[in-house]
């Protein structure tokens, strides 16, 4: 189900690449999927969920473990053929689902026109409750910002909804961004996120905002009414399903970017409103496919500087730089 990718390239450029990577990387592992994983979110220290379709019209979210030779600092020899192993299935009512996950074994799936947002356990694969946090006509991506508090973003529009998931009550606040323009499309993330990788306060949880016009925006999340960081990025797409953001759980300052291409870009926040580029991952178009253009189209953070990203030719890859 999991392929190791090992190279057999005549390609001397591809040759080069995977030999410099020897010493870019600390570690570097490449594996093949049956399908392609469109969305990963930390599930607990050892374990990820990701999204997946496995028939034309079935959806499934998959709990995955990871080995511990790649959480181990020890750990030297990377060329492990089992990368992850099933935990649970859990069949869901939403299509093409996009997830968050807190501490409390608890996922968010919402999905495109749905107004209602499922709160699904996975210990006991049940679906706890729908709350009507999303919009009927658009697209939204789910949220946690903390424990008990959830929400959406708004693909379409950057506006996100939060609200205490234990209340029965409408949404409890807003972030609506000022000045968006015309087919500019938004995903969310938050610092809260890496709660299963490094415990940090919850008071001190950062809320960011990417665009597919390369706008960048944090914000502080006990003050949203305006965001202490926004920076246009030299960079665009036009798939607004593919645009992610991540934080990482060891600086909250530092963050990552992928879905305009083929890379996944580690950037840090040098204030006043100025980011500096601290790696590239550019791992991805070197594994053979079918896909005429490679695209990174999720990813996430693990501690000591691991990333986990996925990409649209079926390729997952580990690796720390």
């Amino acid at each position: 189900m999991y392929n190791m990718f090992e190279n057999d390239s005549n390609d001397e450029e591809e040759d080069e690449w995977f030999y410099d990577s020897m010493f870019r990387y600390k570690q570097l592992q490449m594996f093949g999927f049956e399908n392609t994983v469109h969305h990963i979110e930390p599930s607990c220290h050892n374990r990820i969920c990701v999204a997946q379709r496995h028939k034309p019209d079935k959806y499934e979210i998959l709990e995955l473990s990871l080995p511990e030779k790649l959480l181990t600092e020890s750990h030297q020899d990377c060329l492990t053929k089992n990368l992850v192993k099933k935990q649970s299935h859990i069949p869901t009512s939403v299509e093409s689902p996009s997830l968050a996950v807190n501490d409390t074994n608890d996922i968010l799936a919402s999905s495109v026109g749905s107004k209602n947002v499922e709160l699904i356990n996975t210990e006991t694969a049940q679906v706890i409750t729908s709350s009507p946090l999303g919009s009927g006509d658009g697209r939204t991506k789910p949220i946690f910002v903390s424990r008990n508090v959830g929400g959406v973003c708004s693909v379409d529009s950057g506006a996100v909804l939060l609200k205490d998931l234990r209340s029965k009550d409408l949404a409890q606040r807003s972030l609506i961004i000022s000045n968006p323009t015309d087919e500019e499309y938004w995903t969310v993330a938050s610092t809260y996120e890496n709660y299963f990788i490094k415990q940090s306060s919850e008071s001190d949880s950062k809320l960011g905002l990417l665009s597919t016009h390369g706008r960048l925006l944090v914000y502080d999340t006990r003050n949203t009414d305006c965001a202490f960081c926004d920076i246009q990025l030299e960079k665009r797409t036009q798939h607004r399903d593919e645009i992610c953001l991540r934080f990482s759980p060891d600086s909250l300052l530092r963050l990552s970017v992928t879905g305009f291409d083929e890379n996944v870009y580690v950037y840090e926040i040098d204030l006043p409103d100025n980011l500096k580029t601290v790696f590239t991952h550019d791992g991805h178009s070197k594994q053979k496919s079918s896909v005429g253009n490679t695209s990174v189209i999720s990813h996430l953070w693990w501690r000591d500087d691991i990333i986990i990203s996925a990409a649209n030719n079926n390729s997952l890859h580990c690796w720390q730089f």
